[in-house]
């Protein structure tokens, strides 16, 4: 919506983040999405625009499993319904399976190929290197996000954005994942981020992404792995 301030403001902010990043600017990404919010925010509490931007909740906020640790929506007696009998229960559990397990290797495997592929990772037959130990810790941390009741724990294609700033190594992960959990005690601050702010991130990011496609060859002796 053109008439929306909002989407007038993401707009701007991807062309911010653009020049920015064209520029070669370290955490083009991040200042970015700072900018775009401030604007915002000035727009909006200083002219009285209104885009959306909720003022922060102050204060630290300390964060609780307890809601969501081993909480199922829907129990394991749900899943294993032997009342319509063995067959149509065990059917019902090995579709669920199929699904979450299909879903989750596609876009594991496609996304560790697309980050990868930007960092210049993958061997001369375009193969990812020790790819086995990649979805293994995939694998794991899906089980245990599932259990902490978390979204899920897996790999996201925001990752080519730690990657285009130069992260190529599991170090990069252990320390986005550390300060993750210090985020978490500003929780408040932090979601008070527009999302006419973080639009042009995910945007560019899938701009990025997209840049593989040149390495396809559409041709008709490729055409299959095309």
């Amino acid at each position: 919506n053109f008439a929306s301030a909002s989407t007038l403001l993401a707009i701007f902010g991807l062309i911010v983040l653009a020049v920015l990043y064209v520029r070669n600017v370290k955490g083009a990404l991040f200042i970015g999405i700072l900018v775009t919010s401030a604007v915002g925010c000035v727009l909006q509490f200083v002219f009285g625009i209104d885009v959306g931007v909720s003022a922060p909740s102050a204060g630290i906020s300390i964060p609780s499993l307890a809601p969501t640790f081993m909480q199922f929506t829907h129990g394991f007696g749900e899943l294993f319904n032997f009342s319509e009998g063995v067959g149509t229960a065990l059917l019902s559990v090995v579709s669920v399976l199929i699904a979450l397990v299909l879903v989750d290797m596609f876009d594991t495997i496609g996304t560790l190929i697309g980050t990868a592929t930007r960092a210049n990772m993958l061997d001369k037959e375009g193969n990812l290197p020790r790819a086995s130990g990649a979805l293994l810790a995939d694998a794991i941390a899906t089980a245990c996000g599932a259990v902490m009741g978390t979204s899920t724990v897996t790999t996201f294609v925001e990752s080519a954005s730690g990657v285009s700033e130069g992260g190529r190594t599991g170090l990069t992960a252990v320390v986005s994942g550390f300060l993750f959990l210090i985020s978490t005690l500003f929780a408040p601050l932090f979601t008070a981020i527009p999302s006419f702010a973080t639009a042009p991130a995910l945007i560019m990011v899938g701009f990025l992404m997209f840049g593989a496609i040149s390495d396809i060859k559409f041709t008709d002796d490729n055409m299959t792995e095309a």
